[in-house]
């Protein structure tokens, strides 16, 4: 099945960054489009979905504000609430893969895809008075007490099951050691703190991807 076209699932801060546009969360909930949360990189932004909520429900709001501003007003109650956008992560998801059948929600005859958060060492923890607003605006992945995909245990007591974290790490870490030595110290410092260059701008395509002509 595919998604409901127009339900946008990128994360806005990611969009932000990139000068990908507003995040279209506010037209599309206008419109009544479906919308959906998800993070598709981890390589130059984080792939923290709690990231992704907070930075949702920021930017709804923050246009709300804008706006009732430019008309000389001020907004008392914001239209968008904590349970919408966790909504949008979860039953949003499933939605837009076409899998409101079998993901989403728990219930009886769908699969046991679930996360569940505890942690009691966490200074912000408790007290627990709204789950909803608790998760989007406190959580973060440490968290993340387990995981099951597909009833499949992948994450328990904070720790992935199946993966040698340890090894992966040193892999990772001696990748960039041998890149390090191949380029001298020289040459890596100079990568890793490059020099801001003077802005300017370029013709844009319809995705902010056209790049500049070969020689500027």
């Amino acid at each position: 099945m595919s998604p409901p076209p127009g339900c946008p699932g990128e994360p806005p801060c990611r969009k932000q960054h990139a000068g990908q546009g507003y995040p279209p969360t506010h037209a599309a909930r206008a419109h009544g489009i479906p919308v959906s949360l998800s993070m598709d990189t981890s390589v130059w932004w984080s792939a923290d979905l709690f990231s992704a909520l907070r930075a949702t429900l920021t930017t709804y709001r923050s246009r709300e504000h804008a706006e009732g501003h430019a008309r000389g007003e001020s907004v008392t109650h914001t239209t968008l609430r904590a349970h919408d956008v966790l909504s949008w992560a979860t039953r949003g998801g499933a939605a837009a893969l076409g899998r409101s059948h079998d993901l989403g929600t728990i219930e009886v005859g769908k699969k046991a895809d679930l996360v569940l958060l505890k942690n009691d060492d966490s200074p912000v923890s408790f007290p627990l008075l709204n789950p909803h607003g608790h998760v989007v605006l406190q959580a973060q992945r440490s968290d993340v007490h387990t995981v099951l995909v597909n009833g499949h245990v992948a994450k328990y007591r904070h720790r992935l099951r199946g993966i040698d974290l340890r090894a992966l790490r040193d892999r990772v870490e001696n990748t960039v050691e041998h890149l390090r030595g191949g380029l001298g110290e020289s040459e890596w410092h100079k990568g890793m703190n490059p020099e801001v260059p003077r802005a300017k701008t370029i013709e844009q395509s319809r995705f902010g991807t056209e790049q500049p002509p070969t020689g500027q």
